[in-house]
């Protein structure tokens, strides 16, 4: 029998070729089975075991790598001097290669998922393989789902500003808010309408099979610049927009009942009209003074006076006005009607001082019932003169803040007042 040539000269033949040779003395081969030297001296069979030439190249696969963006990769082994390469995937569902005997093959996976994949060098004489771990973790792209928008006015609806995502897929719902829907909910620029008067939390999300990313956005159609009508009373308010905040640009004047300005406590709710001294609710309301100034407010009464979607500000809500404004000392002109006397009722006394109402705040000087401790009674006063504002933070045991304009100043003024004093209100949406 032949074998094929294993060097010049020598003949490779497997242990069982060589068992049915006639040999002959100084007869060489090659045992292809041990992978040596077989020679026939001089009436018996020797065995030589060397190194077989040439050795297939030593196999390099490459660094392991992990990818969040990408299903899809370029492997990097070495390119072999002798024998030839192939890759095979050694651990890891579903991975397949553009083709398996390049070195620089494009590798594509399955999200979350390892793989171990082996590059093999291999020739007659023998083979070698390396090892490469490779990682599609297919982590979806962080979810961005704009910035926090207020839109004012009779419009309810908009286009969001989310991101579009380089990895997943982007789905927008909403986390709270009643009546909202969006036009098309896996877009980025989605269009969405919801209902006036009303705030909502909307969410981004962007998931792959691996993860999910979220991020929130507080989208509200608000009030500001339009009439709000109280259902309690149907009293209507102008509102107005003031940096961030809505305020109701009038006082409020909801007047469930009301008491003369010689009866009051802390801890009751009483209510009061400057000058009126009845407890006939609907011949307060005929004065002009509720007419003009709305309602004043004991500071018990005043925590649950605002309407629904409404509430009495607190103090640091107070602090984000006037900031706003360049600060107390300089607010009150922004913030106080320009009515001046000889101008009738609603209006300011004469100087007036710095009143600009730039802000639309449009405040009026309601003024105040006063508590007299020696006596336990009170009376009113400062109508014209005086606006006093409460907020909804007790500064100590019946004592609360209250935010004063005054028809000769241009500053607003921080004041405690007894808690059973009345004061107006003016309310800010939630």
């Amino acid at each position: 029998p032949g074998g094929s040539t294993f060097m010049t000269g020598i003949k490779s033949y497997t242990q069982a070729e060589i068992d049915t040779l006639t040999p002959y003395r100084g007869l060489t081969v090659h045992n292809a089975t041990t992978n040596c030297i077989n020679y026939y001296f001089p009436s018996d069979w020797f065995e030589a075991c060397g190194t077989c030439r040439p050795m297939p190249s030593k196999a390099l696969a490459g660094d392991d790598q992990a990818f969040d963006d990408t299903l899809s990769m370029t492997l990097g082994a070495n390119t072999p001097e002798q024998g030839t390469g192939l890759w095979t995937v050694q651990s890891g569902d579903g991975g397949s290669f553009d083709g398996d005997s390049l070195p620089d093959a494009v590798f594509t996976g399955q999200p979350c998922t390892i793989y171990t994949l082996a590059w093999t060098i291999s020739n007659t004489c023998s083979s070698n393989k390396d090892l490469v771990d490779i990682t599609f973790f297919a982590t979806p792209t962080d979810a961005y789902a704009g910035n926090d928008t207020i839109v004012e006015g009779d419009t309810a609806s908009l286009i969001l500003n989310a991101n579009i995502p380089e990895m997943g897929e982007g789905f927008w719902s909403v986390v709270s808010g009643e009546g909202g829907y969006f036009g098309d909910s896996t877009i980025p620029a989605a269009h969405f309408t919801g209902l006036t008067r009303t705030e909502y939390t909307l969410q981004w999300a962007i998931f792959t099979v691996c993860d999910t990313t979220f991020d929130d956005i507080i989208v509200s159609f608000s009030p500001c610049g339009l009439p709000f009508t109280d259902t309690r009373d149907e009293n209507s308010y102008e509102t107005i927009a003031i940096g961030d905040q809505c305020w109701m640009a009038e006082n409020l004047a909801y007047l469930p009942s009301v008491y003369p300005s010689d009866l009051g406590w802390y801890n009751i709710p009483y209510y009061y009209v400057y000058g009126y001294q009845g407890t006939n609710v609907a011949a307060a309301k005929a004065t002009d003074n509720y007419q003009n100034y709305g309602v004043l407010y004991n500071w018990y009464s005043s925590l649950t006076a605002c309407p629904n979607g409404w509430h009495l500000p607190s103090q640091v809500e107070w602090a984000v006005l006037t900031d706003y404004l360049g600060g107390i000392n300089v607010a009150g002109g922004k913030m106080k009607s320009t009515r001046t006397f000889p101008d009738l009722h609603p209006r300011w006394d004469s100087p007036n001082n710095t009143a600009s109402n730039s802000s639309g705040f449009s405040g009026l000087p309601g003024g105040y019932r006063v508590y007299d401790p020696n006596y336990g009674s009170g009376s009113f006063g400062s109508i014209g003169e005086k606006g006093r504002w409460l907020s909804s933070d007790e500064l100590w045991s019946y004592s609360a803040q209250n935010y004063t304009l005054s028809y000769s100043l241009g500053i607003v003024s921080k004041i405690p007042g007894a808690s059973q004093e009345g004061f107006s209100v003016r309310c800010l949406w939630d």
